[in-house]
């Protein structure tokens, strides 16, 4: 706002509009600077529109992920499965979201810091 450090004042309106922009519901995104290409032996994704939940667990094509920074789920199958069809289960305060890999959207802004968060 151009104004010098310190306290200032400000007003705000509530609107409908999604600051985010995404889905309703529970979205699954691959990480800002995945490769553009397809890979089939490596991906990072990430989940979010949780209302207030946490992943506790990522499989695609039955390959377990591990979290990495930033919330985001590193999978790497070694074999080549991760196609565009191949399953992803996401598992969350013991429920399961099921996409497919093609499914999860590709964006190019991180929206979220090295935290975990619940997204």
């Amino acid at each position: 706002n151009g104004a010098s450090p310190g306290e200032t004042q400000c007003s705000v309106t509530l609107s409908t509009k999604n600051a985010l922009q995404t889905p309703a519901g529970p979205t699954c995104y691959l990480r800002p600077g995945s490769p553009e290409e397809p890979n089939l032996y490596y991906t990072n994704l990430g989940l979010m529109n949780l209302g207030g939940k946490s992943v506790s667990g990522v499989t695609v094509a039955g390959v377990e992920g591990t979290i990495s920074n930033g919330g985001w789920w590193a999978v790497n199958s070694g074999n080549g499965a991760l196609t565009p069809d191949a399953p992803v289960k996401f598992t969350l305060d013991g429920q399961a979201v099921e996409f497919t890999l093609k499914d999860c959207l590709r964006t190019q802004v991180q929206i979220f810091d090295g935290s975990t968060p619940s997204l």
